[in-house]
């Protein structure tokens, strides 16, 4: 904005900064320092909500990456369930044949 000297102030005479607004308006230099405060509060306020969810953010992406390790574990652990499963099952149906065989023998 352009910054003009206003002679007019509202009967006083005193000079008081203005600026000169997009619209080509005169607008008093308190009411844009206002305008500019305000801007700088919201940004403010905008910059600690960021900051609050940057850090909520980061917890969560910690909390995530926990549940990840777990889930590994426990799919490690299945694996690991269903390699001594069939083990077993494999020892299992051996066993049933060897016995099958053996019975199968004995009767002749």
């Amino acid at each position: 904005m352009e910054r003009f000297t206003e002679t007019d102030c509202s009967k006083c005479g005193v000079p008081v900064n203005v600026d000169l607004d997009p619209q080509g308006d005169l607008v008093r230099y308190d009411d844009a320092q206002r305008a500019l405060d305000a801007e700088r509060e919201k940004v403010a306020k905008l910059e600690k909500i960021q900051a609050i969810d940057l850090k909520n953010n980061n917890e969560y992406r910690e909390q995530l990456a926990t549940l990840q390790a777990q889930l590994r574990q426990v799919e490690g652990e299945l694996a690991d369930e269903k390699t001594a499963y069939k083990k077993l099952s494999e020892q299992w149906n051996k066993t049933s044949i060897d016995l099958a065989d053996t019975e199968g023998k004995e009767h002749t």
